[in-house]
């Protein structure tokens, strides 16, 4: 139930933009700041200003999910749940964007296409790993983490940051050594292999060792023999790619969900 969930909110958000402004409208970040500016005391420890930030959400969701273990009223949660938690935008108007920002100029078409990799783990694909295994705390605790590290207005950010990021890189590992596994099922599985091999399983430096891992096995398992490709061309068969993935991904999960 938790993969048609999943496949429902990627069709509601395809098919309704107007629920997806209303989503960005009522960001994690409001909530962030609502919270900071009327619970956060001056005397609390800065350390602790994550937990007591994602604290009362968790705690919300946690009760509401005792609720809701079966039936109709389940699978409308658990699309909530997803719907919230997903950011496909990645894949959908915001490539259409570079793409014609690159019909302009197409002098950053790689680095688009570097971005586009990590962000497809970070906005999809990890979310969907960690909904199946763990359920909807899990999803909507990486969401929150992942929103904090981008988060800008806080005050002492740059006390916790570090740390919050950290856990965040460790949740993303695993979900993104899948992904590259992924991407060369549905492109070149030999050069993603290759690709692959190059890069170490661990590092001390993970966000780096993540970023590195989708990047290259990505570009590599998408089977070109082009010389000069140009740049809209490149970025929208790694496009093709990461929807090739996500389609394996949601058929991972329907396979984990049945398992577990």
């Amino acid at each position: 139930m938790l993969t048609v969930g999943i496949v429902i909110a990627l069709v509601l958000d395809r098919s309704f933009p107007s629920l997806r402004d209303h989503h960005r409208q009522h960001s994690l970040s409001n909530y962030f700041r609502w919270i900071a500016d009327h619970w956060i005391s001056p005397q609390l420890p800065h350390r602790l200003m994550p937990l007591v930030l994602l604290l009362p959400l968790l705690l919300f969701v946690a009760l509401i999910n005792n609720f809701f273990q079966s039936g109709v009223f389940a699978l409308g949660y658990y699309s909530l749940i997803a719907f919230v938690c997903l950011r496909p935008s990645v894949l959908n108007e915001d490539v259409d964007k570079q793409i014609s920002e690159l019909k302009k100029d197409d002098s950053g078409a790689i680095q688009s296409t570097y971005q586009l990799f990590g962000q497809a783990n970070k906005s999809l694909y990890t979310v969907i790993f960690w909904l199946v295994v763990l359920g909807p705390l899990a999803a909507v605790a990486y969401r929150m983490l992942a929103s904090l590290c981008a988060e800008k207005t806080l005050t002492t950010k740059e006390i916790w940051a570090n740390d919050v990021v950290k856990i965040v890189n460790w949740i993303e590992w695993f979900p993104a050594l899948i992904s590259s596994f992924l991407f060369m099922v549905c492109g070149n599985f030999e050069a993603g292999l290759k690709a692959a091999q190059s890069v170490p399983y661990l590092d001390t430096d993970l966000q780096t060792l993540n970023e590195s891992r989708l990047r290259q096995v990505g570009l590599a398992s998408l089977t070109t023999d082009k010389e000069g490709e140009p740049g809209v061309e490149l970025i929208q068969r790694s496009r093709g790619l990461l929807l090739r993935a996500l389609v394996l991904w949601l058929a991972l999960a329907a396979g984990l969900e049945f398992w577990l």
